[in-house]
């Protein structure tokens, strides 16, 4: 006679490891192009990661530096730091810091905004994710030593304590 086992699945670290993610979003955001200037408790980070045609991220690049060039021009800008997946060329992430939200909000409706969306439509390979963080408090900013500063990008969604989305499985 045989007998048949049912072979328990392992814990899923999956829930956890998506809680942690975002608090690594805030520490690159700070570390980075937002720690330049020490920016009050009304600074907002911006985070955006999209995706181009695989054909087209030189194409998307160069669109991104125009944006980047102008938005570091704007009132309240911070910084502005352009990101390339090293595996993936056709992934590209921003990350933006902004004095306070009436400085973000000018730059969301700015010209070059808007041309930058409507240039990117056409060889978007994804909706572009945006997200805006705000750092309630951080250590002093300092600078990374030499040249190979390494930047990683996670994210993490927080819910309400109780609501049962952030618990192990």
């Amino acid at each position: 006679m045989f007998s048949i086992r049912k072979r328990l699945a392992a814990p899923s670290f999956k829930p956890f490891a998506s809680c942690l993610s975002g608090l690594a979003v805030l520490l690159a955001i700070v570390a980075g192009s937002g720690a330049r200037a020490q920016s009050g408790g009304d600074a907002i980070y911006g985070v955006t990661t999209l995706d181009v045609a695989p054909g087209a991220a030189s194409q998307g690049v160069a669109l991104l530096k125009q944006y980047r060039d102008a938005a570091r021009k704007q009132a309240g800008n911070t910084g502005v730091t352009l990101l390339q997946e090293a595996d993936w060329p056709n992934r590209i992430m921003v990350y933006e810091a902004w004095k306070d939200q009436s400085a973000y909000d000018a730059n969301e409706a700015a010209t070059h905004t808007l041309q930058l969306r409507d240039k990117l439509k056409p060889i978007a390979a994804a909706p572009y994710d945006r997200r805006n963080y705000h750092v309630i408090s951080v250590s002093p900013a300092q600078a990374a030593a030499g040249g190979d500063t390494v930047y990683m990008h996670l994210h993490l969604d927080v819910f309400p304590p109780g609501s049962g989305s952030c618990q192990g499985t």
